[in-house]
């Protein structure tokens, strides 16, 4: 809906019906790693910010914009700039896993959904091939 909507509390659908729109919000901040509410004053701010928490958590995030919002054109002063992301040393912790695993006697994986938020199956099955 547009801001005016929200405002006016109207009963529409994004707002369960009763008016309140806060609700989604609410929602959403229990399953995502950072929420926006965009305006066309802070569009330029919220937008990158919830693009690197994205990428940087690599999790989903909640953007609410609403239908005038998105409609406005605003003035971009700087393109967005994907942020580096330096690669940090993990061998230490690796090795230490390693020789735990080696040194068990019936050792067992268990692999979390992060594999797949962060593509790293093949990774996996190197380092279990490694340490049997």
């Amino acid at each position: 809906p547009t801001r005016s909507v929200e405002q006016a509390g109207k009963y529409v659908h994004h707002s369960l019906g009763e008016g309140e729109f806060d609700n989604y919000r609410k929602m959403f901040k229990e399953i995502t790693t950072a929420q926006g509410y965009i305006t066309p004053e802070n569009a330029q701010e919220e937008i990158p910010r919830l693009i690197n928490e994205a990428l940087a958590e690599n999790r989903p995030v909640h953007l609410h914009l609403p239908i005038d919002v998105a409609m406005t054109e605003i003035e971009v002063k700087d393109a967005y700039q994907l942020p580096e992301f330096k690669a940090q040393d993990v061998s230490n912790y690796i090795e230490m896993v390693k020789n735990k695993l080696n040194s068990a006697s019936q050792p067992v994986i268990i692999a979390g959904h992060e594999i797949n938020s962060f593509k790293l199956h093949d990774k996996l099955e190197q380092f279990v091939n490694q340490t049997h």
